[in-house]
């Protein structure tokens, strides 16, 4: 009985037809790193009462840790000079309660 070993042969011909460039085709990835979470029971429908018609879920969460990554980012740095002048409170320069 004969073997057909013809597709051996072609996958180890493919091996060696690579461009000697190396060139990358197609786009940038723009969202290198995956996370998965858990939130806790109607985290979702509370994303979905406040997110933006031209925004879905992930761009809201998105948004969110990349805003609060600046806070703490920021806080980490230290206060301000404004926030020096005014003793700290954040609040010195708003309306009074």
């Amino acid at each position: 009985m004969t073997v057909n070993t013809s597709y051996e042969k072609k996958g180890s011909l493919m091996l060696h037809c690579e461009s000697p460039s190396r060139r990358q085709v197609g786009r940038k990835r723009r969202w290198a790193e995956d996370m998965s979470a858990r939130f806790p029971e109607g985290t979702f429908a509370r994303i979905a009462a406040v997110v933006r018609e031209d925004e879905d879920r992930t761009d809201f969460v998105r948004a969110a840790v990349e805003a609060e990554l600046e806070r703490r980012e920021a806080a980490a740095q230290g206060p301000s000079p404004d926030a020096r002048s005014s003793g700290g409170n954040p609040d010195a320069s708003g309306p009074s309660r």
